[in-house]
């Protein structure tokens, strides 16, 4: 959650090693605000991050308090929140046509799965505003990179899935540790809107939040 964008606004930055206590450089704040911006615009809902580290030395870039928030319709006022991710890679590289991003890794991701009858799926709604870019005109609004991420990764997370049909029902589920590739067809990247649909739809997949997965009230919703 989730990740690629993250990059984006910190292409061109860089910072010495530093204590974790230490004040935000100015690229570190422009940073903090991009990837609420572009996170925002493309799932068409609220995001933010509380705080960006960058170590150049050790080509880490650190994430802590990632949000995203629900779309309008749904009553929770996060849908995604994520302690910390870590993104490894050459920052020299960021300023290529295919930047190649070695691990990205998400830590202590908490999800709230909201479904009810009038809106359908959240989870599903930010999914489909992240495909919406089709159109010539949307498409000149992206980023033109296309991102090589060899590993993303997602551990110690966990989903509360609410169900708001006949009666509201709240159930928590723990997702394991799993990995995916954001390489792309033929290894040639995928943009940010790409991107974040697949992790979505994986994250649907992992949570067990399609027709068939058990959890009847949902049934046919993720058709919507």
């Amino acid at each position: 959650m989730i990740r690629v964008l993250l990059l984006i606004a910190v292409a061109a930055a860089g910072s010495d090693t530093a204590s974790d206590d230490r004040p935000p450089t100015t690229l570190e704040k422009v940073a903090q605000r991009g990837i609420g911006r572009v996170l925002s615009f493309v799932l068409d809902a609220p995001a933010s991050v509380e705080r960006v580290r960058l170590d150049r030395e050790a080509q880490v870039l650190e994430l802590k308090n990632l949000r995203i928030g629900n779309p309008k319709g749904f009553d929770g006022d996060t849908a995604i929140a994520v302690e910390t991710v870590l993104v490894e890679a050459d920052p020299r590289l960021l300023f290529s046509n295919k930047p190649l991003v070695r691990l990205v890794k998400a830590s202590g991701a908490a999800v709230n799965a909201e479904v009810n009858v009038s809106r359908g799926l959240n989870l599903k709604k930010l999914m489909d505003s992240a495909g919406r870019f089709k159109g010539p005109k949307l498409l000149k609004l992206l980023p033109k990179k296309r991102w090589r991420i060899e590993k993303g990764v997602l551990e110690n997370g966990a989903v509360e899935i609410t169900t708001q049909l006949l009666t509201k029902q709240t159930t928590r589920k723990t997702l394991e540790r799993y990995e995916i590739s954001l390489m792309g067809k033929d290894g040639k990247g995928v943009t940010v809107n790409e991107a974040m649909v697949h992790v979505l739809q994986s994250l649907i997949e992992r949570a067990g939040l399609l027709e068939g997965s058990g959890l009847e009230p949902l049934v046919g919703l993720l058709n919507r």
